[in-house]
């Protein structure tokens, strides 16, 4: 096996660019434990470009290197991004795991995901063509599949800086921490006065990708916080129907659709 070092990231696309078959990773936590057969890595730890947190034109930008430990100790990284982060697996992993493998590995209990959804984070990918920026609900495009060409590197995600008057977030494991999740849920809201004038509900673990519906979103803003309690049953009935878990070692389908119209319940309820 090969290891390629680069020092910055330009020096990144063009190792990548003449190494195809080379495969990018950072803190290694998620790759090492797949087995993927790869003759060549491309190990990205040195590149301070990818270890950047700024705010800039409405968006604050996270460079895909930051490992879970530097998010924690940023002040500019949101409350509930935290939440997520601090959840997942143990303070070594934290050390090391990147919040760019978090979101590459693709899976659907990937921790971030729900928060990344919900907040309508945008990925930066850099190939020596040059830049593109799309959401990442397209970035992700099932179980470990993504569309990420094969010159590319994910460069950066950023989120819309702006508050929300309402965050919530659940992971449910096996044990309060050091667990894959079963499921997970995010639920953010703005109300103006007691109307709800923007709602975003995510899930993890429940389908191929994490799950959320701009539909239904659109379809109960706008009411008010008892309203929407009122109509809670047909809220539910309509998540219900995009909610669609498998049973494995760590879980069963119908306890994982249970506990997400539970949360999601929950959160309506403390709207």
């Amino acid at each position: 096996m090969v290891g390629l070092t680069p020092k910055d990231l330009k020096e990144a696309v063009i190792i990548k660019y003449n190494n195809i078959e080379a495969k990018f990773y950072a803190g290694g936590t998620d790759f090492m434990v797949r087995h993927d057969s790869c003759d060549k890595l491309i190990f990205l730890n040195q590149v301070k470009e990818l270890k950047q947190v700024y705010k800039g034109d409405g968006y604050l930008h996270i460079g895909s290197g930051c490992t879970y430990v530097e998010l924690l100790g940023d002040k500019r990284i949101p409350f509930i991004l935290k939440e997520a982060i601090r959840g997942i697996a143990a303070p070594a992993i934290r050390n090391i795991g990147t919040i760019g493998g978090n979101i590459c590995n693709a899976s659907p209990a990937g921790d971030t995901l729900p928060v990344l959804y919900a907040l309508e984070a945008e990925v930066v990918l850099i190939s020596i063509a040059g830049e593109r920026t799309m959401p990442i609900m397209e970035f992700i495009t099932g179980i470990r599949k993504l569309a990420l060409l094969n010159t590319e590197l994910l460069k950066e995600i950023i989120l819309p800086d702006r508050e929300f008057d309402i965050t919530y977030y659940k992971k449910v494991g096996a044990r309060k921490s050091q667990a894959l999740s079963k499921l997970s849920f995010a639920g953010f809201a703005n109300k103006s006065g007691n109307r709800v004038t923007d709602l975003r509900i995510a899930f993890g673990s429940v389908g191929i990708t994490a799950v959320r519906v701009k539909a239904l979103e659109t379809k109960y803003a706008g009411l008010s916080a008892e309203e929407l309690k009122q109509r809670l049953e047909e809220i539910l009935s309509d998540y219900s129907a995009y909610i669609k878990p498998i049973d494995d070692q760590r879980s069963t389908a119908a306890y994982r659709k249970k506990v997400c119209l539970n949360l999601l319940g929950d959160f309506i309820g403390n709207l």
